[in-house]
């Protein structure tokens, strides 16, 4: 396992938060499992690594939702080094990281000011998103790509510039 390349993970900042799942198989030709050390009893099977993926993401999501339901917060994810020492880390294979999404926050309505021709413009591009979807949907990409920027080696340094969404945020 390349312990130094998963070590570039941890907990994601903002709305998600990242596990680690190690990964076990028992046979060659046998399923691939994996389990959560921060969660216990979160774990997942599937028949190949692919299917891991995204059975790992489904088993993780059903189980904090299952917390939330019983009014417990996910635990804070900790960081790879620190879950690498569990009992479960001992014979994977890989340590896997999946994403938790928070589910949405509450909607609130807010007011305003845009240029018309600009909201003429957002209202034709909106199709089903609506027009709030279509602004929440473009903030988050926007957002995301801030993150992205902001974490991609190099940047910062000449030739390199981080996502610079204007002085008005357009």
């Amino acid at each position: 396992m390349d312990v130094a390349a998963s070590l570039r993970g941890g907990p994601r900042e903002g709305r998600e938060m990242e596990y680690y799942a190690f990964v076990h198989r028992d046979r060659d030709d046998g399923p691939w499992g994996a389990v959560f050390p921060d969660l216990p009893g979160c774990t997942a099977v599937a028949d190949t690594l692919d299917e891991l993926r995204a059975t790992a993401a489904e088993a993780l999501a059903l189980h904090a939702e299952s917390l939330r339901e019983d009014g417990l917060p996910a635990p804070t994810p900790q960081p790879l080094e620190a879950v690498w020492r569990t009992e479960d880390a001992k014979g994977a294979i890989l340590a896997l990281p999946v994403l938790l999404k928070a589910p949405p926050g509450r909607v609130v309505r807010v007011n305003i000011t845009i240029d018309e021709s600009l909201l003429a413009e957002i209202d034709r591009a909106a199709g089903g998103y609506g027009r709030s979807g279509f602004l929440a949907r473009g903030a988050r990409v926007l957002l995301a790509a801030r993150v992205a920027a902001r974490d991609t080696p190099g940047a910062g340094r000449k030739g390199h510039r981080a996502l610079d969404l204007g002085p008005e945020g357009e």
